[in-house]
């Protein structure tokens, strides 16, 4: 079963969820999820999506949950494409606006 990791932003413990428990993970496999700074210069968490489908994703989301070092929910970002071609990869960012931001957690992946 694929897995992917709720990553820690600081020296945070791993911990895995299912992909299937994520809405939309059957159309959109994430991996390389990171944290550092984007193309615009803003620290962000940064991955690649691949488009799974035999078809073209119209639109592509992907929500992550953003805690401080105690877990608090601090708030959330979110990456979004569009017209996300079969097998394609997208490199997405989405961008920390909290600098106490200790942790993140990858919430919902959708796609149509």
């Amino acid at each position: 079963m694929k897995k992917f990791a709720i990553l820690a932003l600081s020296a945070l413990a791993f911990t895995t969820a299912d992909a299937q428990e994520i809405t939309g993970a059957s159309s959109l496999s994430l991996s390389d999820v990171t944290v550092g700074t984007g193309q615009t210069g803003i620290r962000s968490v940064i991955g690649t999506a691949t488009n799974r489908t035999n078809g073209q994703l119209h639109f592509a989301v992907v929500k992550i949950n953003l805690y401080d070092g105690q877990g608090n929910l601090l708030g959330n970002t979110i990456a979004q494409a569009s017209n996300v071609e079969s097998g394609a990869h997208w490199r997405f960012e989405a961008p920390i606006m909290y600098a106490s931001t200790a942790a993140y957690k990858v919430v919902e992946v959708d796609a149509f």
